[in-house]
């Protein structure tokens, strides 16, 4: 698997889920989230079409959006208590 696309931008995440690319990685690093999408055909296409007002159902959208949401708080859960104890494992693949 290789990251084609990453972001700290829930939105534009939550969009690019909607267009079904693959989240592949959530990375909590300092008071940021980076979300890292796999490469795919269409994913540079939809990161360029959420820029220019691109069209995504509104009832698919606000599903990725709860869902990357979710994901996102697990990840931050999963980090809190990967410092509580180290030799816990890291939020890797994700998948929406």
């Amino acid at each position: 698997m290789q990251i084609g696309y990453r972001t700290t931008y829930l939105l534009l995440a939550s969009f690019l889920a909607a267009k079904s690319e693959y989240l592949a990685e959530i990375v909590p690093t300092g008071g940021r989230v980076v979300f890292g999408f796999e490469e795919s055909p269409t994913l540079k296409q939809n990161v360029t079409s959420f820029f220019r007002n691109g069209n995504v159902g509104i009832t698919d959208f606000v599903a990725a959006f709860r869902a990357t949401k979710d994901l996102l708080r697990q990840a931050l859960e999963d980090q809190r208590n990967q410092l509580r104890d180290p030799g816990a494992g890291t939020q890797q693949a994700a998948g929406v």
